[in-house]
């Protein structure tokens, strides 16, 4: 924390003109004029955090008394690789993020698994992916997949919780499915939010896990508790969910609420005491 700090401190005070050591692509006026010299002799040492810290300065952009920063991904993408290319963990993950994002999945695997090697928690979760989709090479495998959300878990990242009982609900193929695994993976997962209530897609996925152990009334009362939460459409007892669903259906597209096709769905689906069954596919939005 105290480098940390002394970083920020020495990006807020200084400004000195001049381009980043070792950094290849753009050669940027605005950035030689935003890094104080101080930081690029950092980077030149081999300091690492350093090289982070300006990559994630270009990645939110800076805005206070001292500094004017634009957000710039292309500068971000610069700093962060000369951070992994250093060692510094959180560049490795970061640069397998944005390689991630941008659909070079073979590169962004490289980082990731390097970051993965280095404890990176949430480096896991994005790998697990790798395997739920079949990127960079890789065949489809749940199990494979599951070995990763693991890990991720064991580092407490909450995503992965969520998306690994999901998985183990909804899976069309069998071999893929636990019910039971899943619903002490979603406990833990609820038992770390203490009071606080879970975001709505973790409820979501709760419900998914009752149903797929039969408990279709538990699922109802909580599928139902998310559209109406999330979706404001009030539900009750003697409600027609099939008639629900096709009420929501008629409404606008400007009308609906992102997500609430597959919650109102869902609840129509548990309402008829089935479980939900969902192919994992990768949409053009999906990070």
């Amino acid at each position: 924390m105290k480098h940390f700090l002394t970083i920020l401190w020495l990006f807020m005070m200084v400004s000195v003109s001049a381009e980043p050591p070792g950094i290849s692509g753009r050669s940027d006026v605005q950035a030689e004029q935003l890094i104080p010299r101080t930081l690029l002799d950092k980077v030149a040492e081999g300091d690492g955090e350093v090289a982070y810290f300006i990559g994630n300065m270009f990645k939110q952009g800076l805005q206070n008394d001292y500094q004017s920063i634009p957000q710039d991904d292309e500068l971000a993408q610069e700093w962060f690789l000369k951070s992994a290319e250093l060692g510094y963990v959180h560049g490795m993950f970061e640069t397998g993020l944005m390689l991630y994002r941008d659909k070079q999945w073979s590169a962004a695997k490289k980082w990731l698994q390097q970051a993965a090697e280095a404890g990176h928690g949430e480096a896991f979760y994005r790998l697990a992916y790798f395997s739920v989709y079949g990127l960079a090479g890789e065949a489809v495998n749940c199990q494979r997949a599951y070995s990763y959300f693991e890990q991720a878990k064991i580092r407490t990242i909450k995503s992965a919780f969520n998306d690994w009982a999901w998985m183990l609900a909804t899976q069309p193929n069998e071999d893929c499915r636990n019910g039971h695994q899943a619903l002490k993976i979603i406990s833990e997962l609820e038992s770390m939010y203490g009071q606080q209530r879970m975001p709505w897609a973790m409820i979501d996925t709760k419900a998914a896990v009752l149903a797929e152990i039969a408990d279709f009334n538990g699922a109802i009362e909580l599928q139902s508790w998310v559209v109406a939460g999330y979706c404001g459409i009030t539900v009750s007892e003697i409600d027609d969910f099939s008639q629900l669903m096709a009420d929501y259906t008629r409404r606008s597209e400007d009308d609906k609420i992102r997500g609430c096709d597959g919650y109102v769905e869902r609840l129509n689906v548990y309402s008829q005491r089935q479980p939900w069954r969902e192919e994992m596919v990768m949409h053009d939005d999906k990070q």
